[in-house]
């Protein structure tokens, strides 16, 4: 008798957990290899770039991942923006599954597109192969203008308007302090060479059966300075 409620105990257990199911953590993998160090004393270098990592989450999360996405703030003080980054990227060590919501809510990020990607999201679509991404917002001879993903050239960077709509490039004489993508010091770093320092975040992005947002960790690009020439 006891084996016999003993049995129908598990039983019940089993019935229990098939029927409400365990929640299935999704894990989107975030970008891992920068390809550049960006340089605001070298023009060569002042671009960000990266690549992608189709191939992972299609192999483990093909179901639900959906591609890329990048966020940017824009800085006029080297130390407020440094500031920004170590509280981000210490949040992101600290509380990975959050870091996303930190970044936009908190630290006030907006949202990246491109030219050619204008209404689309997200910027980069899922691949089935990894592709490297080339981000220059100052025209150089030895790269493409804009946002190249492999072979596909988005066009040039645009930057969001307060609704998160494409708005204006990244120009110096279009960037005000006043803007909601700037993060504004009354100290310029120097007065008589001033300059913007854009920074970016690049993120998986998916979603769940429900719809829901999903994202990966938040990584660290770095920045492109942008020049009163």
């Amino acid at each position: 008798m006891i084996k016999s409620e003993t049995g129908y105990f598990f039983a019940a257990l089993l019935l229990f957990f098939c029927s409400c199911g365990i929640d299935n953590y999704i894990y989107l993998y975030p970008v891992v290899q920068a390809l550049n160090i960006p340089s605001d004393v070298d023009e060569v270098y002042n671009y960000v770039s990266f690549r992608t990592r189709d191939e992972t989450n299609q192999a483990e999360n093909s179901a639900y991942f959906k591609g890329f996405v990048l966020y940017y703030r824009i800085y006029n003080n080297s130390s407020a923006r440094s500031s920004d980054v170590s509280s981000i990227n210490n949040y992101n060590e600290d509380y990975p599954a959050t870091a996303y919501n930190y970044l936009i809510s908190i630290k006030s990020y907006r949202k990246l597109t491109a030219e050619n990607r204008r209404g689309l999201d997200p910027l980069i679509p899922a691949a089935s192969n990894n592709r490297d991404v080339v981000i220059s917002l100052i025209h150089h001879d030895l790269r493409p203008d804009g946002i190249t993903v492999g072979a596909a050239n988005y066009g040039m960077a645009l930057r969001a308007d307060n609704l998160g709509l494409p708005s204006n490039l990244f120009e110096f004489d279009e960037i005000n302090d006043s803007d909601d993508d700037v993060t504004y010091n009354t100290n310029w770093d120097d007065e008589n060479d001033k300059r913007w320092y854009v920074q970016f975040y690049v993120m998986a992005y998916g979603y769940d059966e429900s719809y829901k947002s999903l994202y990966s960790e938040v990584f660290d690009l770095g920045y492109i300075t942008i020049r009163d020439l």
